[in-house]
């Protein structure tokens, strides 16, 4: 007896999605440091153009990479509020966060930097004149429960106890 053979056949659409990292550009798309970090998301990448800028930024648990793009030597970050962060890297969770190409100058009586979660990258940056001489337990750059990978760095006529703090979790 002749039994004609059941075939399924699936057709599959494959989809192809092309994820692209917007650039933000400072002050051209945005006028400070921190609105281009805040209009931006994971992968996305913030200029900043040659100047001084004076404000705290913080990149929001975002990996996000931020650029002096005339490098160090051109581009001055300073905070507004010395008392508290200048560049805030918490609550990452990849290894897209990047900060570079930056002199940061005026940090006060706070960690200048305070990192956690993640690994992201700190290089090509100068600092200089952060935390005032006397002030015990602080640090330039704490890093907490990260891996942050510091490079091309240069520390010098910073107070506090240490330039780079490894605590809890840090490696």
């Amino acid at each position: 007896m002749f039994r004609p053979a059941l075939v399924l056949s699936a057709v599959v659409f494959c989809v192809s999605v092309s994820v692209q990292s917007a650039t933000i550009r400072v002050p051209q798309d945005q006028p400070t440091i921190q609105a281009g970090i805040d209009a931006a998301v994971n992968g996305d990448i913030v200029t900043v153009a040659a100047g001084t800028y004076t404000e705290n930024i913080d990149y929001g648990g975002r990996d996000i990479v931020v650029i002096g793009t005339s490098g160090a030597l051109a581009t001055t970050l300073s905070p507004v509020n010395p008392y508290s962060a200048t560049v805030r890297m918490t609550g990452l969770t990849g290894s897209g966060a990047m900060f570079r190409g930056f002199t940061v100058q005026g940090g006060g009586a706070t960690y200048t930097v305070p990192v956690s979660g993640g690994s992201p990258t700190i290089t090509e940056c100068v600092f200089r004149n952060n935390i005032p001489f006397g002030s015990a337990n602080i640090e330039v750059i704490s890093c907490s429960n990260t891996a942050a990978f510091i490079t091309r760095t240069v520390f010098y006529g910073n107070g506090g106890i240490g330039c780079i703090g490894l605590r809890s979790g840090a490696g």
